[in-house]
């Protein structure tokens, strides 16, 4: 049952976050690229901080240093690349996470640089995963909102449950 909820709150964390980057393809550059005083500042920003946040979450739960990857810059200043990223990061916090959660999720820990002491309890890292990116996308909905985008994504895991 554990490996269900983890799974499912895996899932949807990508397809919340691929729905929201969808939902700004329409949006000119500006729009884009535009500063708000939320989160991280702009549509752009935010949500390539949360793909690269999985890549480093991803990282963390491998047990290996994060380590920027050299083109995620390039690749994420536009919609499509941004959505390779995210897949590409999908599969990796998947992966690092069922090989390692799964097995240890009571008794181990990751290293995590901007923890207090360096690690996390493996269910506060995982609680980590998921709130962060919630909390972000709250902020682009936000942003979206301001930018007169109309329906806004329903991004909640009912959405998500009903989707198929």
């Amino acid at each position: 049952m554990i490996d269900a909820i983890v799974s499912t709150q895996l899932e949807h964390n990508v397809w919340a976050t691929r729905r929201l980057i969808e939902a700004c393809r329409p949006l000119s550059r500006e729009q884009w690229e535009q500063r708000f005083d939320i989160g991280p500042g702009s549509l752009a920003a935010t949500l390539s901080h949360v793909v690269e946040a999985m890549a480093y979450f991803a990282d963390c739960f491998a047990g290996k240093a994060y380590e920027r990857r050299p083109d995620f810059s390039s690749r994420a200043s536009n919609i499509d690349g941004l959505l390779a990223l995210l897949d590409e990061s999908g599969r990796a916090l998947d992966d690092a996470v069922e090989s390692l959660v799964l097995r240890h999720a009571e008794r181990g820990s990751v290293a995590w640089r901007t923890a207090p002491g360096g690690k996390l309890p493996v269910p506060v890292a995982l609680a980590q995963v998921f709130d962060h990116g919630t909390h972000h996308r709250a902020q682009c909905l936000n942003m979206l909102k301001h930018l007169g985008v109309e329906p806004l994504p329903r991004l909640d895991p009912i959405a998500f449950g009903t989707s198929a």
